[in-house]
């Protein structure tokens, strides 16, 4: 299994937890907000930075992408440090694993060709949860701090 860390990066063990092995240590930050992983596929989606009113929060630079478990990384939302953002929450279409959702403290992100690119469907600021209907999967709950929105997506 894998575990992440606000400003540790991501950590993987093969012997249920006795040891963990860093597997982005070369990657440009260590600051994870939050992952999803397709388990048929090996891919793994990492979103950096966590934004909230704290301040001990750690900015982002987007997300990350690996196809290979995690050996090799490509950055494919792209932000810059000094923007101060942060990816809260990243899910997968249980239907469709090509279909990702991101809550970011800019809104909610969606990517219907498997992360290539990235398009904002809701603004609203400080996602901080996304749950996707699995009957409908075109319907997806969005928290933002203590409020929740039921969004459809056409």
């Amino acid at each position: 299994f894998y575990v992440a860390y606000a400003s540790g990066g991501l950590w993987h063990t093969v012997n249920n937890g006795t040891t963990f092995n860093p597997i982005m240590d070369n990657s440009i930050t260590q600051n994870i907000g939050d992952f999803d992983i397709d388990w048929n596929s090996r891919t793994i989606y990492v979103g950096t930075g966590e934004s909230n009113s704290s301040r001990s929060s750690y900015p982002g630079i987007g997300i990350l992408k690996s196809t290979d478990g995690g050996n090799t990384w490509a950055n494919t939302l792209n932000w810059q440090y000094s923007e101060q953002h942060g990816v809260q929450i990243i899910k997968f279409n249980p239907l469709n694993s090509n279909t990702v959702w991101a809550g970011t403290s800019l809104g909610t992100y969606k990517s219907t060709d498997g992360g290539n690119n990235w398009v904002i469907v809701d603004s609203t600021l400080m996602v901080t949860d996304i749950e996707i209907n699995p009957l409908d999967t075109n319907q997806i709950l969005i928290a933002c701090g203590k409020i929740i929105f039921l969004f459809i997506c056409q």
